[in-house]
Parts: structure tokens; C-alpha cells; sequence
């Protein structure tokens, strides 16, 4: 009965330690797929980032201290290259990191917001752009704040 009884205890501990891994990897999973998501969307955006060596600061805020060294400058040729390291970066990394990305990618969207609130437009193309960018930044705020990213 005994041995019975530590061979019970010993399952459930092996059975509750892979529960935990397995929950573990889905909000690994699920932290990854809605960065990832934000992250294309930013890196994609011709709004917010009109030139590509634009992108630069973005990046750098994004992986400081994750990515040593912060990407190389050949990659700001191509959106697709920055964009193709940095879900290469994304997947690398731990969950804590992903959550100090998730942090950056938050601060910065209220950036954004902030910035587009206090910034006034008069040129018509300026105010779409300026539009586009203020619906932009708000529909991923929402989802972020929404979804606890």
C-alpha cells in the first residue's frame, strides 16, 4: 500500500511538472504570436516609418539589451530583412524577454499615441497620414490592453 501510495505521489508530480511546462510553452506561444503580430505591423508600416533607415531607432529601442550586437546595418536596406531578424530574435529568446519586449512594444505604441495627440496638422495629406497613423496606433493599443500583452 505504501509503495503503492509513493508511486501515486511520484506520478502526480511528473504529470503536474508537465502540466506546468505545457502552460508554460502556450504563453510562450501566445506572447510570441501577438509580438510577432505588433511587430510586423510596425516594422511594415510606411506610416509611421517612412524611409527604412527610419526604422533604426525602432529597432534599437525594441532590442536593446537582448540583441548584442543591435542589427547590423546592411539589414536597413530591406523592411523584410529587418523584419525577418527580428522574429528570428523573437523566437530565440526566453519568456521573460518576451515580456520585456511585450513592455518596449507597449511603451512604445503610447508613445506613438501621445505624439499623435499633441501633434497638429494642416496640409490634407499630412492629416490622412496623421489619421491613418492615430487609427493604426489605437486599433493595436486596443488589442494589446485587451488580450493583457
Amino acid at each position: 500500500m505504501v509503495l503503492k501510495n509513493k508511486r501515486d505521489n511520484l506520478l502526480n508530480f511528473f504529470v503536474n511538472t508537465y502540466i506546468d511546462i505545457a502552460d508554460l510553452e502556450e504563453e510562450k506561444l501566445r506572447l510570441q504570436c501577438e509580438i510577432i503580430a505588433v511587430y510586423t505591423h510596425l516594422s511594415l508600416s510606411k506610416v509611421l516609418f517612412k524611409k527604412n533607415a527610419d526604422l533604426k531607432t525602432f529597432q534599437d529601442g525594441l532590442f536593446f539589451g537582448i540583441v548584442s550586437p543591435v542589427f547590423a546595418d546592411y539589414l536597413y536596406q530591406s523592411r523584410t530583412q529587418v523584419l525577418a531578424r527580428g522574429v528570428r530574435e523573437i523566437y530565440r529568446v526566453d519568456i521573460y524577454t518576451l515580456k520585456t519586449l511585450q513592455e518596449r512594444l507597449k511603451a512604445y505604441l503610447n508613445r506613438q499615441k501621445e505624439k499623435e495627440n499633441n501633434n497638429s496638422h494642416t496640409n490634407d495629406t499630412t492629416v490622412k497620414q496623421h489619421e491613418l497613423s492615430e487609427d493604426f496606433v489605437d486599433y493595436w493599443t486596443n488589442i494589446i490592453n485587451t488580450k493583457g500583452m
